[in-house]
């Protein structure tokens, strides 16, 4: 990695490393340090392992756990052991995890060896969480063990608010946030933070936008939420969010019942659907009918064919021209022959 990404990498953390070799470590795999030698990200991984468990334990205490008041001051918690270890494993699992560095954009940076990239091993959730760990286990060794830096790293990587609250759009406007810089810039947004008197002030920077998006709160990762959902209704308003196309490319016919499912998954459509009736031409052969329509859509596209497949893929691709505001190259104009017949 260069020296520009691992400022981005730290200011995204809002942990600067006194020894930022230990963070290129976190990044490098085996694959590459048994082609080129040097040191991988094997026993930071296992050292974040711990020291993320710590935490997680740590903030489920807090948050669940008090002193009781009376002669007797006890630890009491709302959940049973049974419950903790419940909770403790959804957080730390793999899923969630990779998912982090997903939102956080770092897999991106891994440095593999050549049957790694081979592979694309950087999009395995093993693999991701593996990084997750190192990154923890890195910071643990340069900080000589400052709780305080790791617990505050952690809350970085990992959203318990999120988690706990159940508010998906926290995780969401990050992640949009980052996917949309990627996409159109191959970058990742800049973060940056300072302490106020109440909180934290976060200052987000994105790639092309010249504007800044400051938000505080008293959380790091409260601030840094805030500061992207102005960042992602900012995109919106000027309409630079992803759009369909973006997602699917051009109409593609061969494609095209595959590009409305794709974007029925991205959510940008209801699910469509298909209608079929079978008739016969004059010669008492099949002819096969498909209307296609969406929901919220108002028009629905209607071919026959002799083949129902080639119904069915003729009616989509007009829907998806239609979506993405194209026009069909294969549909015939048909102007002066109605013309002509009403004459």
């Amino acid at each position: 990695m260069n020296k520009e990404e691992l400022e981005l990498i730290q200011n995204t953390i809002d942990y600067h490393f006194d020894n930022d070799d230990l963070l290129q470590q976190a990044f490098t795999r085996r694959s590459y340090t048994e082609e080129n030698g040097s040191e991988n990200n094997e026993v930071l991984e296992f050292i974040g392992d711990k020291a993320l468990d710590i935490v997680v334990m740590k903030v489920l205490m807090k948050r669940f756990g008090h002193i009781t008041d009376g002669d007797y001051q006890e630890f009491k918690t709302k959940y049973d052991e049974g419950k903790f270890t419940e909770i403790k494993k959804e957080l730390v699992e793999r899923k969630m995890l990779s998912r982090c560095i997903d939102n956080l954009g770092f897999n991106q940076y891994l440095i593999m060896g050549k049957g790694d990239k081979k592979k694309n091993v950087q999009e395995e959730e093993s693999v991701k969480e593996d990084l997750f760990e190192a990154i923890v286990g890195a910071v643990a060794i340069d900080s000589d063990w400052d709780f305080n830096a790791i617990e505050e790293v952690v809350k970085m990587m990992l959203d318990f608010n999120a988690f706990f609250n159940k508010k998906e759009n926290e995780i969401e406007y990050v992640q949009e946030v980052q996917e949309w810089s990627q996409k159109n810039h191959n970058e990742l947004p800049n973060y940056s933070f300072y302490e106020t008197y109440d909180g934290y002030n976060c200052t987000l920077y994105l790639p092309g936008i010249n504007y800044r998006f400051d938000s505080n709160a008293k959380s790091k990762a409260g601030a840094r939420f805030l500061a992207a959902k102005e960042a992602y209704e900012y995109l919106d308003y000027n309409d630079l969010l992803y759009n369909m196309e973006d997602e699917v490319g051009e109409p593609d016919y061969e494609r095209a019942i595959n590009q409305l499912q794709e974007l029925y998954q991205k959510g940008f459509i209801n699910k469509p659907e298909y209608v079929f009736e079978e008739e016969q031409d004059y010669s008492g052969n099949s002819i096969w009918v498909c209307t296609c329509y969406i929901n919220g859509i108002d028009e629905k596209f209607t071919n026959e064919s002799s083949s129902k497949k080639e119904s069915k893929k003729d009616s989509a691709y007009d829907m998806v021209c239609y979506l993405l505001e194209r026009s069909n190259p294969n549909e015939e104009d048909n102007y002066y022959e109605e013309d002509e017949w009403d004459d």
